[in-house]
């Protein structure tokens, strides 16, 4: 059987964002991380990638983590590489959270592979978007705080605190570590340029910027902060599901 050399280091940087930090692993991390392996997979490769999670897992090292990278630096091609921090992204967000230190974590691994934008926007930052820059990123971030806003206010024409505080924690998930400045001045500045009501052509504008730089696998983790905004003053009336419903059919 033939084995490929590539599935090991995947494997070994991938647990090292998903284990290695915290010592933990989330069930959703385990599944996405295999489901991850298997699209990798060489046809030749016959190993199952579940297994091979679980012993990466059981003899995690992050001497070997470091290797991974180096290796990977040297084999896989540029869009492999770009691809590859979008599959850290995905495998950041699958305990739904996305920590300063994950974020952290998928910088270091851009700045060795050569990814990471120059000049001032070097450094630890990263975000879940294809932004090219840290100029790009703050737009995609207040596009994002924008409809996050629109989810809580238009079906009652009301933001409260709880919501607020709901919109701008979802927002940092997105991007941590912002460099320009702290995520719930960017979330004022939305609500500040916010006119209500939204209508259909200004909503449609506002999703389809979005959706330009939101790679594929992160739309259903975007609808689910939608819902959880619109549950966060305690009620999910009619009129709620009905603009989530709305946002996800643009979304497509």
């Amino acid at each position: 059987m033939d084995t490929d050399p590539r599935l090991d280091d995947l494997a070994a940087l991938f647990i090292g964002l998903a284990h290695g930090i915290d010592r933990r692993m989330h069930f959703n991390e385990f599944t996405g991380i295999a489901a991850l392996l298997e699209r990798w997979r060489h046809p030749g490769d016959r190993r199952d990638v579940v297994s091979l999670v679980d012993q990466t897992v059981q003899e995690f090292d992050p001497i070997r983590v470091i290797e991974s990278i180096e290796n990977l630096g040297r084999t896989l091609s540029e869009r492999e590489k770009r691809r590859i921090l979008e599959e850290l992204s995905e495998i950041a967000l699958a305990d739904r959270t996305f920590l300063k230190v994950e974020a952290e974590y998928i910088g270091r691994v851009a700045f060795e592979w050569r990814l990471q934008p120059t000049g001032e926007d070097r450094g630890a930052f990263w975000t879940v978007f294809r932004a090219r820059n840290v100029e790009t990123a703050r737009a995609a971030a207040l596009d994002l705080a924008t409809l996050y806003i629109a989810a809580a206010i238009e079906p009652d024409g009301d933001l409260s605190d709880a919501e607020f505080e709901a919109v701008t924690a979802r927002v940092a998930q997105w991007v941590p570590d912002l460099p320009t400045g702290p995520v719930d001045d960017l979330v004022r500045a939305a609500l500040a340029g916010y006119e209500s009501p939204l209508d259909r052509e200004a909503l449609q504008a506002l999703v389809t910027r979005i959706r330009k730089v939101l790679p594929d696998h992160q739309v259903e983790a975007l609808t689910r902060d939608l819902r959880a905004i619109a549950q966060a003053d305690g009620a999910y009336t009619v009129e709620s599901r009905g603009w989530i419903d709305r946002i996800e059919g643009m979304l497509g």
